[in-house]
């Protein structure tokens, strides 16, 4: 990876705003910029003592990675052999008042001046650099948004790695879906299958959505048995070098009904549509709109619930999104994940989701799964 390029152009955006200071979190946006880990491997937040004042800072001629003694360490000894010119500046857990942060960023002659931010810097960070260092606070999250949204060489040999892998989990998976396994039991052997084939850990909290006339009346409340007759929704994903998947497809579990074929159907044209769509020509809005007018003219419309789709990386959503509102033109090689379905309570929730490559020629999708029905049992 090209750190060093990543922190130049932040600068750029610096000079275009006026920023004098750059703060970003110890999260993903740090990984990209430096390569040092993010905090935390699991999906619950860390609140321990000094760690809100843990951040990543770029000055004109600065990189500094502020972070308590212990994960300083951790951080030193994970990068191991990874070039990166960034300076650690440790500071002991019992400062909770972010007094080792303050005197450097004094030391260093920012009190009055300008920060630019990232979106997840935390309020109480906020305030100190405001009412400790007078300094003037703005928003330069749209910068960190742009750079991470189009994935450069490197990273899209990776995603395709962590793809091939996110493949040989489902075909795994597959044989282990018979009628009276445990649904709750399926979804603990994904992350075994995950950790098997060489992914570190699930990128969000996978589910098997089981749906028939034994299922609740939403979504995530699907029914707890593989039963004959019920139609089967995976969504799951993984990490792969600090990189994740999203990953959706359908089985029917015994022969589907003419329905469930028609409703498959149409959620599969949409889903092609869309990824046709997927070139510097159109918007995510205007994507959006057309996997849903294919689901809408099929008489499904109001059982399409949630927006088309999302760019994916480092975190698993990211921006841009395939939805309304997104009205910027899409890049080649971003990626997103494509994910239209169709969900009737009591009947089926029927998706697919694959990620997306954006080319001149439209999408390439990425997993090398059959888009055709899958029946078990």
């Amino acid at each position: 990876m090209d750190y060093q390029n990543r922190i130049n152009t932040i600068r750029k955006y610096m000079d275009t705003t006026g920023a004098d200071l750059f703060i970003t979190t110890p999260d993903a946006n740090t990984e990209y910029l430096t390569g040092i880990p993010r905090y935390g491997s699991g999906h619950t937040r860390e609140r321990q003592h000094s760690i809100e004042y843990s951040c990543l800072t770029v000055t004109e001629n600065s990189l500094k990675a502020f972070m308590p003694h212990l994960k300083t360490l951790i951080a030193k000894a994970k990068l191991g052999n990874t070039k990166t010119n960034v300076d650690f500046v440790p500071f002991p857990d019992g400062d909770t008042e972010g007094e080792a942060l303050i005197n450097e960023l004094s030391a260093m002659g920012l009190k009055g001046k300008t920060a630019g931010v990232t979106n997840d810097v935390p309020a109480a960070f906020i305030l100190l650099l405001q009412n400790r260092l007078n300094m003037n606070v703005i928003n330069l999250n749209q910068a960190i948004y742009d750079m991470r949204s189009i994935k450069d060489p490197d990273e899209i040999k990776i995603m395709k790695e962590a793809v091939e892998i996110t493949d040989n989990v489902y075909n795994a998976l597959i044989d282990a879906i018979i009628p009276g396994a445990s649904v709750r039991e399926l979804e603990h052997y994904i992350d075994i299958l995950i950790e098997r084939f060489g992914g570190s850990q699930s990128s969000f909290e996978g589910e098997l959505n089981v749906h028939g006339p034994k299922a609740g009346h939403f979504v995530g409340f699907s029914h707890d048995t593989i039963e004959k007759g019920y139609v089967l929704g995976l969504d799951f994903g993984l990490m792969y070098k600090g990189y994740c998947t999203d990953f959706g497809r359908t089985v029917f579990i015994g022969e589907p009904s003419q329905e469930h074929i028609k409703i498959y159907n149409t959620v599969k044209a949409a889903h092609h549509l869309s990824i046709s769509l997927m070139d510097h020509y159109h918007n995510g809005e205007e994507i959006d709109c057309a996997a849903r007018d294919a689901i809408e003219n099929a008489g499904y419309g109001k059982s399409f619930i949630h927006k088309l789709g999302h760019s994916i990386g480092m975190d698993v959503h990211e921006r841009p999104f395939l939805a309304k509102g997104e009205n910027k033109n899409l890049e080649n090689n971003m990626i997103f994940a494509v994910e239209p379905s169709i969900y009737i309570p009591k009947s089926c929730f029927i998706r697919l989701e694959d990620q997306v490559i954006v080319s001149p020629d439209g999408g390439i999708i990425m997993s090398k799964i059959s888009h055709d029905i899958k029946v078990i049992g």
